[in-house]
Protein backbone atom coordinates (compact mmCIF):
# COMPACT_ATOMS: atom_id res chain seq x y z
CA UNK A 1 0.00 0.00 0.00
CA UNK A 2 1.37 3.53 -0.98
CA UNK A 3 1.20 6.66 1.73
CA UNK A 4 1.88 10.32 1.17
CA UNK A 5 1.82 12.79 3.66
CA UNK A 6 1.92 16.57 3.58
CA UNK A 7 1.73 19.18 5.64
CA UNK A 8 0.08 22.49 4.18
CA UNK A 9 0.13 25.81 6.45
CA UNK A 10 -1.82 28.57 7.08
CA UNK A 11 -2.25 32.23 8.74
CA UNK A 12 -4.91 34.52 8.00
CA UNK A 13 -5.26 38.09 8.97
CA UNK A 14 -8.20 37.67 11.13
CA UNK A 15 -9.47 35.38 13.71
CA UNK A 16 -12.10 33.98 10.97
CA UNK A 17 -11.28 33.10 7.64
CA UNK A 18 -12.92 30.55 5.25
CA UNK A 19 -9.28 29.12 2.96
CA UNK A 20 -10.34 27.26 -0.22
CA UNK A 21 -7.42 24.93 -0.52
CA UNK A 22 -8.28 22.63 -3.00
CA UNK A 23 -5.49 23.75 -5.30
CA UNK A 24 -2.89 23.16 -2.51
CA UNK A 25 -4.74 19.86 -2.14
CA UNK A 26 -4.86 19.06 -6.11
CA UNK A 27 -0.71 20.06 -5.80
CA UNK A 28 -0.10 17.34 -2.74
CA UNK A 29 -1.92 14.66 -5.33
CA UNK A 30 -0.02 15.26 -8.15
CA UNK A 31 3.04 14.84 -6.05
CA UNK A 32 2.13 11.81 -4.50
CA UNK A 33 1.71 10.10 -7.69
CA UNK A 34 -0.84 8.03 -6.46
CA UNK A 35 -3.57 7.16 -9.21
CA UNK A 36 -6.38 6.15 -6.35
CA UNK A 37 -7.77 5.68 -2.71
CA UNK A 38 -8.37 8.06 0.06
CA UNK A 39 -7.20 11.43 0.67
CA UNK A 40 -7.28 12.51 4.46
CA UNK A 41 -7.15 16.24 4.98
CA UNK A 42 -6.84 16.93 8.93
CA UNK A 43 -6.88 20.31 10.58
CA UNK A 44 -4.47 19.97 13.43
CA UNK A 45 -5.26 22.65 15.29
CA UNK A 46 -8.37 22.93 18.09
CA UNK A 47 -10.08 25.88 17.15
CA UNK A 48 -9.48 25.03 12.84
CA UNK A 49 -11.90 23.11 10.85
CA UNK A 50 -12.01 21.67 7.72
CA UNK A 51 -15.43 21.06 6.08
CA UNK A 52 -15.77 20.07 2.26
CA UNK A 53 -18.97 22.59 0.34
CA UNK A 54 -19.01 25.04 -2.30
CA UNK A 55 -16.92 27.90 -2.43
CA UNK A 56 -20.04 29.94 -3.32
CA UNK A 57 -20.09 33.33 -1.74
CA UNK A 58 -23.68 33.34 -0.06
CA UNK A 59 -23.39 30.35 1.42
CA UNK A 60 -20.07 31.56 3.14
CA UNK A 61 -21.96 34.47 4.25
CA UNK A 62 -24.56 32.23 6.10
CA UNK A 63 -21.69 30.45 7.26
CA UNK A 64 -20.51 33.59 8.91
CA UNK A 65 -23.40 34.69 10.24
CA UNK A 66 -24.26 31.27 11.79
CA UNK A 67 -20.88 30.93 13.07
CA UNK A 68 -20.96 34.65 14.76
CA UNK A 69 -24.39 33.53 16.40
CA UNK A 70 -23.28 30.04 17.79
CA UNK A 71 -19.48 31.69 19.15
CA UNK A 72 -19.44 35.02 18.74
CA UNK A 73 -16.19 37.03 17.82
CA UNK A 74 -17.13 40.25 19.33
CA UNK A 75 -16.65 40.86 22.85
CA UNK A 76 -19.25 42.98 23.34
CA UNK A 77 -21.47 39.97 22.48
CA UNK A 78 -20.15 38.37 25.93
CA UNK A 79 -21.14 41.16 27.73
CA UNK A 80 -24.19 39.76 29.80
CA UNK A 81 -21.65 36.91 30.75
CA UNK A 82 -18.29 38.71 31.54
CA UNK A 83 -20.73 41.05 33.80
CA UNK A 84 -21.44 38.08 35.60
CA UNK A 85 -18.45 36.33 35.74
CA UNK A 86 -16.17 38.91 36.86
CA UNK A 87 -18.54 40.23 39.76
CA UNK A 88 -18.71 36.68 41.07
CA UNK A 89 -22.27 36.08 41.00
CA UNK A 90 -22.25 33.12 38.99
CA UNK A 91 -19.74 31.43 41.53
CA UNK A 92 -21.37 32.63 44.40
CA UNK A 93 -25.08 30.35 42.76
CA UNK A 94 -22.80 27.44 42.41
CA UNK A 95 -20.72 27.44 45.58
CA UNK A 96 -23.74 27.86 47.89
CA UNK A 97 -25.59 25.31 46.13
CA UNK A 98 -25.87 21.75 47.86
CA UNK A 99 -25.84 18.68 45.17
CA UNK A 100 -27.48 15.63 46.31
CA UNK A 101 -25.49 12.35 46.89
CA UNK A 102 -27.11 9.29 45.33
CA UNK A 103 -26.96 5.77 46.97
CA UNK A 104 -23.83 4.21 44.60
CA UNK A 105 -21.83 7.82 45.88
CA UNK A 106 -22.56 6.75 49.32
CA UNK A 107 -21.22 3.13 49.07
CA UNK A 108 -18.13 3.93 47.58
CA UNK A 109 -17.02 7.11 49.63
Amino acid sequence: MKSFRKELWFETPTRRAFINITPQVEGALAESKIGEGLCLINAMHISATVFINDDESGLLADIEKWLEKLAPESPDSLSQWLSSATSGQSQGKVATRKLPVSAFQKNTA
